[in-house]
């Protein structure tokens, strides 16, 4: 069965194999139609994106990988679609709010490893800075491709 339309929201980071997903996704969708992509993305720097997706692993045992925006959009070009349009947004989100699925051990680890990049220690990816009320806050970088099948 094919459709106008499919959307995949924050699937990728948990696929084992992200690329099968995506040609899956073009496979379904009927020529001339529409998909999109919606996820997270890690920064392009190799050793920030390892250490947010290890600190990711340890709040989430689903999580796999977050690819970064470069990756995300050659995957969806691989997959055979043809990239429409990209948009990219920075969401807040608590750091409580944030750990609540986490388990304890994984919580008291992640403070720490945040403390250490609010102090001045390596960047985690996860972009902490302290609200106005000193609460902890994380930046999540969101992208959304649309693309149609050829």
């Amino acid at each position: 069965m094919t459709t106008a339309t499919d959307v995949r929201r924050f699937v990728l980071h948990r696929a084992a194999d992200p690329a099968a997903l995506l040609r899956a996704a073009v496979r379904r969708t009927r020529p001339g139609g529409l998909f999109a992509v919606v996820d997270v993305f890690a920064d392009a720097d190799p050793l920030v994106a390892e250490e947010s997706n290890r600190l990711e692993r340890l709040r989430d045992r689903g999580h796999r990988r977050t690819l970064t925006f470069g990756e995300i959009a050659r995957l969806v070009e691989d997959s055979g679609a043809t990239i429409e349009g990209v948009s990219t947004r920075d969401r807040p989100v608590g750091l409580a709010t944030w750990l609540e699925r986490a388990p304890s051990g994984a919580r008291l680890e992640i403070g720490r490893r945040i403390d250490d990049e609010l102090g001045g220690g390596p960047l985690t990816g996860l972009h902490p800075f302290r609200d106005d009320d000193g609460s902890v806050v994380l930046v999540r970088h969101r992208v959304t491709v649309v693309a149609w099948h050829p």
